[in-house]
C-alpha cells in the first residue's frame, strides 16, 4: 500500500511539473504566436485545434482502452506477451488511420479554403496550402496518443512528462524562432510543427515499448485481442465521437459564420481559459489507472475514499485559478497580451469560456470514475441528449452576440452536466455519495475560493497599477487555495494519517 502511495504521489507530482510547463510554453507563445501572424492566420490554429479534435473520433477507444489494458495487466503475472501483442495489435490500426486522415485533410483542403471561411486578407491559397500541412501535422501526431495511453497505463508518467516536456519546448519556442528569423507565416509554423511532432511519435513509442516487460516471442498483431476489447472501446468510441462534436461546436460555427480574425480572438480566449483543464489533467492521468484496479463492489470503500480526495483535490487547485481569472480579468490579460485592443476583444471570452471550463473541470473524476468501471454508456446517451439542444441554442446565439454567444453556450452545455449527470451517475456507482459531491467536492471549496477573491478585491480597492494588482490577485489565489485546502475533508484525513 505504501509502494502504491509513493507511486501515485510521484506520478502526480511528474505529472503537474509537466502540465505546468506545458501550459507555462502555450500561454507564452499564444500571444507570439498572433503578434508575427496576425489574428487571422492565429484564427487558423483554431482550425487545426478543431480538426484534431474531430479526428479523435477516429481513436476508436484505442488510447483509453490501452491504457486500462496495460493498467490491469501490469499487476497480472505471465502478462508480457498479451501486453506486447495488444500495443502491437492497436499501433497497427492506429497508423493506418493517422495516413488516412492525412490524406483526408488533404483532399478537402482546396473545398475549405474556398467555401467555408469568411477571409479579410489572407490569401486563399496560401490558406489551402496551410490547410493541407494541417493534415501532415495531424498524422504525424495522431499515434501519439496511443503511446501517452500506454504509458500512462503503466504509470511511467516521470518518463512521459520528461519526453512531453521536451517537445512542447521545441515546438513552442523552436517556432517562435521560426516565425522571428525564417518566415513570419503559417505555413513555415506548421512545417515545423510537423517535424516536431514526428520526433515525438518517434520518442514516445521507443519509450513505450522499453517500458513493456520482456517476452519470449516477438510482439505480433492479434486480433481476437481486438476483438475482446471492442465493447468497451466501441463505447469510448461513441464519447469521443460526441465530446468531439460538443468540444469543437463552437469552433466550427464561429468558423462558418463570422470572419476568421474572429476565430483568432476566441481562439486566444480558449487558450488562457483552457490553463483551468490543464490544472486537472495531471490529477486524471494520474487517477484513472488507480480507479482501473478498484472493482465494485469489493473496494467500494477503498473506492470511496480515492474518489472524493481526487474530486476534492481537482476543487483545491483549480477553483482558486478560476476565482482568479474571472475577478482579475483585465489585470492578467493585460499581463499576458499587452495590447490593449485585442484585450477588449478577449476579455469577455476568457470569463465565459473560463466558466464553462470550471465547470466541465469538476466532471472530470466522475468521468474518470464510470469509464474506469466500464461504464460508458451514460456519457454517449448524455452526449446526445446534449447535442440536440447546445447545436440549436448556440446557433441562435453566435448570430445575436457574436462569439460570445458560442462562450455562453458551453456554459450551459458543462452546467446541464453538473445538475443532471451526478444523480444519474450516483444512483449506480457510490450510491449516497451525491450530497458529499455537490457540497464537499463543488459548493464547499467554490464558494470559499471566491469569498476569498471578490472579498480581497473588495479591501484592497482595485486602482492599482498593473503589476500590484498581479500580486494582488496572487496573493488572494493562494489564500484561497489554503482556505479551499483546510476545508477539505480529504486534507485534513490526510493530515491526521501522517501526523
Amino acid at each position: 500500500m505504501k509502494r502504491s502511495r509513493g507511486l501515485t504521489t510521484r506520478n502526480l507530482i511528474a505529472n503537474y511539473i509537466g502540465r505546468v510547463w506545458i501550459g507555462v510554453v502555450t500561454l507564452a507563445m499564444a500571444p507570439v504566436y498572433i503578434h508575427y501572424m496576425g489574428a487571422e492566420s492565429f484564427g487558423l490554429i483554431g482550425v487545426f485545434m478543431s480538426i484534431v479534435g474531430l479526428a479523435q473520433v477516429c481513436d476508436l477507444g484505442l488510447s483509453t482502452t490501452i491504457n486500462k489494458e496495460l493498467s490491469l495487466l501490469s499487476g497480472k503475472t505471465g502478462s508480457a506477451q498479451e501486453s506486447r501483442d495488444l500495443l502491437r495489435t492497436f499501433e497497427a490500426v492506429y497508423w493506418f488511420i493517422g495516413a488516412v486522415l492525412a490524406m483526408t485533410i488533404m483532399a478537402m483542403a482546396p473545398w475549405l479554403s474556398h467555401r467555408w471561411f469568411h477571409l479579410e486578407t489572407l490569401n486563399p491559397k496560401i490558406l489551402q496550402h496551410a490547410i493541407m500541412l494541417m493534415g501532415l501535422v495531424l498524422a504525424a501526431q495522431w499515434p501519439s496518443a496511443l503511446y501517452i495511453g500506454g504509458l500512462s497505463g503503466l504509470e511511467r508518467q516521470v518518463v512521459l512528462n520528461i519526453v512531453l516536456g521536451i517537445f512542447i519546448s521545441l515546438e513552442g519556442f523552436g517556432g517562435w524562432a521560426v516565425l522571428r528569423f525564417i518566415s513570419p507565416t503559417i505555413t513555415a509554423f506548421f512545417l515545423w510543427q510537423a517535424g516536431v511532432q514526428a520526433a515525438q511519435v518517434a520518442t514516445l513509442a521507443i519509450c513505450l515499448w522499453a517500458s513493456l516487460p520482456a517476452a519470449t516471442k516477438p510482439a505480433a498483431r492479434n486480433w481476437r485481442l481486438w476483438l475482446k476489447h471492442w465493447h468497451f472501446a466501441a463505447g469510448m468510441t461513441g464519447i469521443a465521437a460526441t465530446v468531439s462534436l460538443l468540444t469543437q461546436m463552437d469552433k466550427i460555427v464561429i468558423s462558418k459564420l463570422l470572419p476568421l480574425k474572429e476565430l483568432g480572438y476566441y481562439t486566444l480566449a480558449f487558450t488562457a481559459a483552457t490553463i483551468l483543464s490543464t490544472s486537472v489533467s495531471p490529477i486524471f492521468v494520474t487517477m484513472f489507472p488507480r480507479f482501473s484496479k478498484l472493482a465494485l463492489p469489493q473496494d467500494e470503500d477503498a473506492l470511496r475514499s480515492i474518489y472524493h480526495g481526487a474530486c476534492q483535490m481537482v476543487a483545491i487547485i483549480m477553483l482558486p485559478a478560476f476565482a482568479v481569472l474571472a475577478v482579475f480579468p483585465a489585470s492578467l490579460l493585460h499581463f499576458w497580451i499587452r495590447d490593449p485592443m485585442t484585450i477588449e476583444r478577449v476579455r469577455p471570452l476568457v470569463v465565459f469560456l473560463a466558466t464553462g471550463t470550471a465547470l466541465n473541470c469538476l466532471m472530470t473524476m466522475p468521468y474518470a470514475l464510470q469509464i474506469s468501471q466500464g461504464w460508458t454508456s451514460l456519457s454517449f446517451y448524455k452526449n446526445i441528449a446534449a447535442l440536440f439542444v447546445i447545436l440549436p441554442l448556440m446557433l441562435i446565439l453566435v448570430r445575436r452576440l457574436g462569439a460570445s454567444g458560442a462562450a455562453i453556450s458551453w456554459i450551459v452545455l458543462n452546467a446541464g452536466y453538473i445538475m443532471l449527470e451526478i444523480p444519474i451517475m450516483h444512483s449506480r456507482l457510490l450510491k449516497s455519495e451525491m450530497f458529499n459531491w455537490y457540497f464537499k467536492d463543488a459548493a464547499r471549496p467554490a464558494f470559499i475560493a471566491f469569498a476569498v477573491c471578490f472579498g480581497g478585491k473588495w479591501a484592497l480597492g482595485a486602482n492599482h497599477a498593473p503589476t500590484a494588482m498581479i500580486i494582488e490577485a496572487g496573493a488572494l489565489g493562494i489564500c484561497a487555495a489554503l482556505g479551499c485546502l483546510l476545508s477539505s475533508p480529504f486534507a485534513r484525513h490526510s493530515f491526521a494519517l501522517k501526523k
